[in-house]
C-alpha cells in the first residue's frame, strides 16, 4: 500500500527527471549553437584568407602585366590560369 509520503516522493522524482530533462536539452541546444558559430567563425577565417590570396595573385599579375611579363610566366608565378590573366589583361 502507497502511503502519501510514497507519492510525494514518486511525484518529487518525477518532477524532478522532467527539469533535469529540461536542463539538459537547454544546455545541449547552447552547446550546439556555441559550437555552430565557432565552426562558421572557422570556416569564414578559412575562406576569407583564400580570398585575399587570390586578390593577391590577381594584384601581382596585374602588376606583372603592366611591367610586360609573358601571360605564361605570370600563371606560372601566380598561379592563375592563362585564361584568368588574358581576362585581367582585357580589362
Amino acid at each position: 500500500m502507497c502511503t502519501l509520503s510514497d507519492v510525494v516522493e514518486a511525484r518529487g522524482i518525477e518532477i524532478g527527471m522532467k527539469l533535469g530533462i529540461e536542463q539538459g536539452i537547454e544546455q545541449g541546444i547552447e552547446r550546439g549553437i556555441e559550437r555552430g558559430i565557432e565552426r562558421g567563425i572557422e570556416q569564414g577565417k578559412i575562406v576569407g584568407l583564400a580570398e585575399g590570396a587570390n586578390k593577391e595573385k590577381v594584384v601581382i599579375a596585374l602588376n606583372m602585366i603592366h611591367a610586360g611579363s609573358e601571360i605564361s610566366f605570370i600563371s606560372d608565378m601566380t598561379g592563375l590560369t592563362e585564361d584568368e590573366i588574358k581576362q585581367l589583361s582585357d580589362q
